[in-house]
């Protein structure tokens, strides 16, 4: 009742290496990730973003914190997205009530205590103003590329999202893993996809 988890995708790392049907390889070949959203019924406690990983096919997993939002802080938007690029590093994209972030991680796939660059924020721009709903693919080292949804309203849910009419955006950058990376976004979508609330209440 006082805790609940908000589940992301998961992703294995492709790389050849790993020791079939034992352990993943020694960098992390084989690796199994799960990205998931820790939430609380406090609202003074903020929701906190992790990332667990197995490295026996998912016998066992162990998870590590990516970034804790500040007391009050709502990271349940439905929902984390995690991919690994073809270098074995680890990203993981969520999304606040506004904005879609991603973090990086270069040693998760052999450390066990891994650690996660400062979140970016993705979107940026007047038709992006309230983003939902982040997926994340990778492919090459530092190279990702999102998908979202973002409207120029300022909530995803009543009343700032009266009348907010929905595009479909993507963005990509090359450099990821460097502090400061270059994000290209563009609209997808020549036509509104949705317009008003999101649902983000699951079943209910």
């Amino acid at each position: 009742a006082a805790l609940s988890t908000q589940l992301g995708n998961m992703a294995a790392d492709t790389r050849p290496g790993a020791n079939v049907p034992l352990a993943a390889g020694p960098d992390g070949q084989g690796n199994v990730y799960h990205d998931y959203i820790l939430t609380t019924q406090d609202a003074s406690a903020g929701h906190k973003v992790y990332v667990a990983v197995s490295r026996d096919f998912g016998v066992t997993w162990t998870s590590h914190l990516v970034y804790a939002a500040p007391p009050g802080g709502s990271l349940d938007h439905i929902f984390s997205w995690l991919a690994v690029d073809r270098a074995g590093n680890v990203y993981t994209a969520w999304c606040d009530s506004r904005d879609i972030y991603y973090s990086a991680s270069t040693d998760i796939r052999t450390s066990t205590t891994p650690t996660w660059s400062l979140p970016v924020r993705v979107n940026n721009g007047p038709l992006t103003k309230t983003c939902t709903l982040p997926m994340l693919e990778a492919g090459s080292a530092g190279r990702i590329v999102f998908g979202f949804y973002g409207t120029s309203a300022l909530g995803s849910q009543p009343p700032l999202s009266d009348g907010a009419q929905w595009h479909y955006f993507q963005a990509r950058t090359s450099n990821a893993l460097d502090a400061v990376p270059v994000i290209e976004q563009i609209q997808v979508s020549d036509h509104v996809m949705h317009t008003g609330r999101v649902c983000e209440d699951g079943i209910n």
